[in-house]
């Protein structure tokens, strides 16, 4: 993993943004991050991991507050990082949570977190994934580490720097196994724990069957298992009184599954037998004794089931026998109580035939009154019509006047054909003079007169106002057009003030310019001074080592360019970097002239812009502002002016079409008005007529409508009494005609009158009932006498059974029917038994089969569960053939920190001058804790090995330092592992001396030549001077800024990266 670019906005200290070349900082290989306590160098490597992970490390992530306080109130939390991890170079764009103010009104809103992940390819970028979750997944399998583990690695943050050195295996074990890529021998842990797991499960599962098939044994055998003993005498003996499958005949699941678990620990190392057989005893084990008891119980099952055979076949005959005699006697008893029956049967029917003729009588008198008696309703219904309908026509007759109650029907008739004449012409005389038409037509014309007369009272008053409203507008017109004539003039004052206005404003901040150019022209000088001081002693010091740098270019048998010998026994020493120093020297003088010389100039241009701008304005900036702002309010007034004439003029000439207008209607509303007064004088004499023709129709009543009202009701009394006497006529005809029709009906059905039949006739129900006892007494003398002839009764049998004991039979019957009961009783307990015994064979037999099956294949099973559980305590280090107790991953992992810490003491020994060493140790930890991981120092001086912990600050800071440089050494070399690149070391250089920190630079600066960079992150002081390259953090007021000092351009003829690290300060780069 390589960084190659950072940029920060509003993160942390830094209130606007800040880029940081990565890339320029790699050529170098070390580098360092300084600046004063709080300044934002620990802030720089929190952005690098907030753009992997989302968040910043340490105490610092609780706080949750990442935007600067320093920042625009609109600017946004962002960090952007370029980086190449795994071959693929990406863009990570990663914004924080914020409150940004409303685009409208105050207060804010939350802005919720954002990511961008792009890869940047030949074809252009690529968004991956813009989603939160997605990113960090994609980020994390990248990068191959968590969060912690990368700051432990490669992002060593204050405070845990010796975190991993002084870690547990448990803990270095999570770190190594991500960087690696070991998972897989943990997969196959894992898959040999869930082995031995399943050939356990199957090994129990198979056992719960076998119990639950010597379960199905006991419940099977019953009587057969306490008889057992009866089975032939040289049926196998039983394995002992300890056996669970004891010839007792007993079986306790709970006893199988111990002699299961015996017979399957006779695995490799136990000594058993393949076929589970102890071969010291030379007896069969548990499992075969089951198989040996199940099949004893079979065979003693099988012999019960035949001799139950036998005891069926004697209780059938015995119920055959018992049956038929049964049959005999209930056969009598049958035929005694059907004679009894019968004879009770013959003298009912005797009974009953006395009453035969009267019923037969009534039944032929009431078959001839039936058409009689339908007759009599409809006569009866009829009449009583013909009284209603009487009725109804005196009480309607009562309701006519007292002059008419007594007039025939002809005189009604003529009376309601004249009125219903007078009620047509008094309909039609009160729709042609209905007051309501007039009342109507008077209302309206009254109020469009009104109407009229208003209108044109209003059209007057409005011609009166015109001539005012004329001359106000006329004088309006006059002063508008003398205030907007001054409107060019005005515009043109007024663009000269605003120029000059302008002018002033940029004299303004051309002097605020000038002020720092000139300050800041006055420091470039003063360094350039300083940097050509710096130059003229390197070079005097080179001159002083001249000896020495013509003594490196000797070479064996070449003269000396001095003195010409071939031989040079005593070259001069020392002074070999005096031409690089003095090298290194003179650019940074260049760089530093020129740089003053550039401001010089820019201060020349600022002067000479500022002078014209000043010579522009010509007055004061107060002075010209007052002035701008009373032509601009005199301007706008002309202008306002213009735009009032111009409205005035067109109210002046709407007036005049509104004066056109009026006068037009004054003339309308007069003639309308005058022609609806003789509309409504007309109407008034038409109302007049109707009224007369009104008091004409109406005779003695008070009016039209209540004549019209009266006769109407006269109309509607005599309609009825003339319906009513038709009527009563007409229902009075047809009870006469029913009446006469039942006296002939009932003559000729042989009555002497309709009475006579209504007395003879019967209710259906009463006659049905009538019939039905007749045809029931037939049919019970034709059955009587057909049972009487059957043959069971015939001969003189019928008296011999009413003869004797009536009691006899049913003796008989009860005797042979217990004697039945007792014979099938025993009948069903042998079915019972014989089927019994039958399944309990067959089931038996079947269990044999089954328990020879479990068995078979509980046996393999088992010894695949022995080694499947020796195998995985075996890998999980806790089985007894593993010393160590050592996990196999952690046995592969061991290999890995083995080859780190043979790296980090190559490190480390430089660092401590050749005293300490760092070595892997496969001891146990302390309690019962696994073995595998651990790690120890090497003391050369005692040449004893102790624990990290016992190291002092300053030790264990270059311990942890060679131990993190190993651990990138051996990723890189690792195929599978992620390339680290780029390492950070946050703070700890305070606690070393001065020799060991000369010893750790070197080590650190070492690291160029295999293309990695290391980032030192100190305010020490002395580190200032020790490490050319710098990234310097400053912090002020306004935020903290960032700038790079002590890199080489790049371009042609520029250093080779080898050499870059040693060119000195030679030129900055203020990335914000």
């Amino acid at each position: 993993m390589r960084l190659h670019s950072l940029t920060v906005t509003a993160f942390g200290p830094f209130a606007g943004t800040v880029e940081l070349d990565v890339d320029a900082l790699h050529d170098a290989g070390l580098f360092l991050l300084s600046g004063p306590t709080g300044a934002g160098k620990t802030t720089l490597l929190d952005a690098v991991v907030f753009a992997l992970y989302g968040a910043v490390p340490g105490a610092r992530r609780a706080a949750g507050h990442l935007r600067s306080d320093h920042a625009d109130a609109g600017a946004a939390p962002e960090v952007v990082l370029e980086l190449t991890v795994r071959g693929r170079r990406l863009r990570v764009r990663r914004r924080a949570a914020w409150d940004r103010p409303k685009r409208r009104g105050t207060g804010t809103v939350r802005e919720q977190a954002r990511v961008s992940v792009e890869e940047l390819g030949c074809d252009g970028p690529q968004v991956l994934s813009t989603r939160l979750d997605e990113a960090g997944h994609l980020l994390r399998e990248l990068v191959g580490m968590t969060q912690d583990q990368f700051c432990q690695v490669v992002l060593l943050p204050q405070g845990e720097f010796a975190r991993f050195l002084r870690a547990d295996a448990d803990e270095r074990r999570a770190i190594l196994q991500t960087l690696f890529g070991t998972g897989r021998f943990a997969a196959v842990e894992a898959w040999l724990a869930e082995r031995r797991r399943a050939t356990a499960r199957l090994v129990e599962e198979l056992q719960g069957e076998l119990e639950v098939s010597l379960g199905r044994v006991d419940q099977a055998a019953g009587d057969a298992a306490r008889h057992g003993a009866a089975v032939a005498d040289d049926a196998p003996p039983a394995a002992g009184p300890d056996d669970t499958a004891g010839a007792a005949g007993s079986h306790d699941p709970a006893d199988t599954a111990d002699t299961a678990d015996t017979a399957g620990a006779g695995g490799p190392g136990d000594g058993a037998g393949a076929d589970g057989a102890d071969p010291a005893a030379g007896a069969p084990d548990p499992l075969t004794a089951a198989q040996d008891r199940v099949r004893r119980l079979s065979a003693a099952a099988r012999a019960q089931a035949d001799a139950a055979v036998v005891e069926l076949r004697a209780a059938r005959d015995r119920e055959a026998a018992a049956r038929a005699q049964a049959g005999d006697a209930a056969q009598l008893a049958a035929d005694t109580a059907d004679a009894q029956e019968l004879e009770r049967r013959r003298g009912a029917l005797a009974a009953a035939a006395v009453e035969r003729p009267r019923w037969t009588a009534e039944r032929a008198a009431a078959l001839r009154a039936a058409p009689v008696a339908g007759l009599l309703p409809v006569a009866a219904a009829a009449e009583r019509a013909a009284s209603t309908a009487g009725r109804a026509r005196d009480a309607v007759r009562r309701e006519l006047p007292g002059p008419l109650r007594g007039q025939p029907s002809p005189a009604l008739g003529d009376l309601l054909a004249a009125t219903r004449g007078e009620l047509a012409v008094l309909e039609q005389l009160m729709a042609e003079t209905a007051p309501t038409r007039w009342a109507s037509d008077l209302a309206r014309l009254t109020s469009t007169v009104a109407a009229e007369r208003a209108a044109v009272d209003a059209a007057g008053l409005r011609r009166d106002a015109l001539p005012q409203r004329r001359a106000l507008l006329a004088a309006a017109l006059d002063a508008a057009a003398a205030a907007a004539a001054e409107e060019p003039a005005l515009e043109r004052e007024l663009a000269a003030a605003r120029a000059a206005r302008s002018a002033a404003d940029e004299a303004a901040v051309l002097a605020t310019q000038l002020t720092a150019a000139a300050t800041r022209a006055q420091d470039l000088r003063g360094r350039g001074l300083d940097a050509k001081e710096a130059w003229l002693a390197a070079r005097s010091r080179r001159l002083d080592a001249m000896a020495a740098e013509l003594a490196a270019g000797l070479l064996p048998g070449d003269p000396c360019p001095v003195c010409g010998s071939a031989e040079h026994p005593a070259p001069a020493l020392g002074g070999a970097d005096a031409a690089v120093d003095e090298e290194r020297a003179r650019r940074s003088a260049d760089a530093a002239e020129a740089r003053a010389a550039a401001a010089a100039e820019q201060e020349a241009g600022l002067r000479a812009r500022a002078a014209a701008a000043a010579a522009r304005a010509g007055d004061d900036p107060a002075v010209l502002a007052a002035r701008c702002t009373g032509l601009e309010a005199r301007w706008v007034a002309s202008r306002t002016a213009r735009e009032e004439a111009a409205r005035s003029r067109a109210a002046l000439d709407a007036l005049a079409e509104e004066e056109r207008s009026t006068s037009a209607e004054v003339l309308r509303a007069t003639g309308a008005l005058a022609g609806l007064e003789a509309e409504l004088a007309a109407l008034g004499r038409e109302r007049a007529a109707a009224e007369e023709r009104r008091t004409a129709a109406r005779g003695e009543d008070p009016d039209v409508e209540q004549r019209h009202a009266r006769l109407g009701d006269l109309v509607h009394r005599v309609e009825r009494v003339l319906d009513a006497e038709r009527q009563a006529e007409a229902t009075a005809a047809r009870a006469a005609a029913a009446r006469e029709e039942a006296e002939q009906a009932a003559t000729a059905a042989g009555f002497p009158d309709a009475a006579a039949a209504a007395a003879a006739s019967l209710p259906p129900a009463e006659l049905a009932a009538l019939e039905t006892r007749l045809q029931a007494l037939d049919r019970e003398e034709a059955a009587l006498a057909e049972r009487l002839a059957e043959p069971r009764f015939s001969g003189g049998r019928l008296e011999a059974l009413l003869g004797g004991d009536p009691e006899a039979p049913a003796r008989e019957l009860a005797a042979a029917t217990e004697e039945l009961a007792r014979a099938a009783a025993a009948l069903e307990g042998a079915v019972a038994a014989q089927g019994l015994a039958s399944r309990r064979a067959v089931e038996l037999e079947g269990l044999v089969l089954e328990v020879d099956d479990r068995v078979e294949r509980l046996r393999p099973a088992q010894s695949d569960a022995v080694l499947a559980e020796r195998l995985s305590r075996l890998v999980e280090g806790a089985g007894g053939d593993n010393a160590l107790r050592m996990r196999l991953s952690a046995y592969v992992l061991a290999a890995r920190l083995e080859q780190v810490a043979e790296a980090a003491t190559e490190r480390l020994q430089r660092m401590s001058s050749g005293r300490y060493s760092l070595v892997h140790s496969d001891g146990a930890g302390a309690g019962r804790g696994r073995a595998g991981l651990g790690l120890q120092v090497v003391d050369a001086w005692t040449g004893v090995a102790r624990d990290p912990g016992t190291l002092s600050g300053g030790e264990a800071f270059t311990a942890s330092l060679a131990l993190a440089l190993g651990l990138s050494d051996v990723v890189t070399a690792e195929a599978g592992g992620a390339v680290i690149e780029t390492l950070f070391v946050d703070e700890g250089f305070g606690s070393l001396d001065e020799d060991t920190l000369d010893e750790v630079l070197d080590v650190l600066d070492g690291l160029r030549e295999g293309g990695r960079a290391v980032g030192v992150v100190s305010h020490v002081a002395e580190l200032r001077a020790r490490v050319p390259v710098q990234v310097l953090v400053d912090k002020g007021r306004q935020g903290s800024s960032v700038s790079v000092t002590g890199l080489v351009p790049r371009g042609p003829g520029a250093a080779p990266a080898g050499d870059r690290a040693s060119a000195g300060a030679a030129g900055s780069r203020t990335a914000a």
